[in-house]
């Protein structure tokens, strides 16, 4: 219950603020805003203010601000058809814009509620790891990896996050002394123990955070090679690296655990600095923290269209869910004291939010019919043609648009029904 409630309020805070971005520039730009609502399906409860009612709706998913004029022709001075095309480019944006408003907004409060931070500065450098064999000293800073710029420590596991074969290697700028070095590092094959289900707390020698080395001698790289080595045998021998030492654990729920709550990382092999940061910092830390969540996810849209990331890795709202619930409880279990529950919770909720919104400005920008992205298409094509599309016509690509997204959140919640039905959720 308690997941449903905070997803809730999560998604109805991240659709608010969406909306009222379309309602805020439709309003100064004198366009009629008929309703503004949270929700979809039947209202729960309306009231009308000025001219505009405002509603909360049934099913908290999605939301919208209508506006007079902007499905069909009207001869009102007010209707949004009848605005310039730089207005209403003004207004479809606005709400994608207001979505990464609000996600660097919270994730500088998340940051300066923080203890620590990491940052892409080398602490420990693991005995025998590639990060050792390259050459790779305490104190460096990593600038760049595969000459993508490196701005938290987040950018180089996303980077070595996406190559998938053991051989690859990674090329570092890193910056010591003062003086740019260019190093090249071979990756560590890596599984770590993400979280623990209740049912195994107690029952395990495996422990939240392991980095699972081997597995009865094997290195492992993906979760086939966990599969193989686990089938049909009761007890395993693993090897972990724990506070920077090598244990060897004897283990009868490895496979449950590692198949279905682990995930795979890759690693140069080096621990970074952690500490807390002034305000100064923070506010630089959450730029580019904010520039991270717009990169990764452009990036991985990108390599879910053109196959190269597994549709099966896609969440929707039921894994979105179990998320929440699941950060939720973490947060308030990571202490005993009050406020740093609430503290935790704050953080974890704020960054996650953050998270999501950015995905959602990004996603709706897309020239796909049915998104904000697919209207602007259509102004484009108004600009250069010196008339608008027969709204008609624009209309029937909307609702095809829309048929198909329908059609591919049906594929994600069956998606997100065999993952829980499968305990990988």
């Amino acid at each position: 219950m308690i997941s449903i409630i905070v997803a809730i309020i999560v998604f109805s805070i991240i659709v608010l603020v969406h909306e009222f971005g379309h309602f805020i520039v439709a309003r100064m730009n004198g366009v009629f805003v008929e309703e503004f609502a949270i929700g979809m399906g039947p209202k729960l409860i309306s009231k009308k203010i000025g001219e505009t009612v405002y509603s909360i709706r049934i099913l908290p998913l999605g939301g919208f601000c209508k506006m007079t004029g902007e499905e069909e022709n009207s001869d009102d001075a007010r209707a949004f058809c009848n605005k310039s095309v730089w207005q209403r480019m003004a207004i479809v944006v606005a709400g994608a814009l207001m979505n990464f408003i609000y996600a660097l907004i919270a994730i500088i409060i998340a940051v300066s509620l923080m203890n620590r931070v990491s940052l892409p500065i080398i602490d420990i450098i693991s005995p025998n790891s590639p990060a050792e064999k390259a050459g790779l000293m305490k104190g460096d800073k990593v600038l760049y990896i595969n000459d993508t710029k490196v701005g938290i420590m987040e950018d180089i596991l996303f980077e070595t996050a996406l190559l998938n074969t053991p051989e690859k290697k990674v090329n570092l700028v890193i910056e010591r002394n003062g003086e740019r070095k260019n190093i090249t590092s071979s990756l560590n094959a890596g599984i770590v123990i993400s979280s623990i289900p209740q049912e195994l707390e107690g029952k395990t020698n495996l422990k939240l955070g392991d980095f699972v080395v081997n597995i009865n001698g094997k290195d492992v790289y993906n979760i086939k090679d966990i599969g193989n080595e686990l089938e049909n045998k009761s007890k395993t021998n693993v090897q972990v690296l724990r506070n920077n030492k090598i244990e060897t654990l004897i283990d009868e729920n490895t496979k449950i655990l590692i198949v279905n709550q682990a995930r795979i990382q890759r690693q140069i092999g080096f621990l970074p600095i952690q500490r807390k940061l002034n305000f100064i910092e923070s506010l630089d830390y959450s730029e580019k923290k904010f520039e991270y969540f717009i990169r990764t996810t452009w990036v991985s849209l990108g390599k879910l269209v053109t196959g190269q990331v597994s549709f099966k890795l896609v969440s929707g709202p039921i894994g979105i869910v179990k998320y929440l619930g699941d950060t939720y409880e973490k947060s308030v279990n990571a202490s005993s004291v009050f406020m740093d529950q609430v503290i935790n919770v704050s953080i974890n909720l704020l960054m996650f939010s953050a998270l999501l919104s950015a995905n959602l400005g990004v996603i709706n920008l897309m020239p796909v019919p049915a998104l904000d992205g697919g209207r602007l298409v259509f102004m484009f094509v108004e600009l250069i043609r010196g008339k608008p599309v027969d709204v008609e016509k624009e209309n029937w690509v909307h609702v095809l648009g829309f048929g198909l997204l329908m059609i591919l959140m049906v594929f994600v919640f069956y998606n997100d029904i065999m993952k829980l039905v499968n305990g990988i959720v």
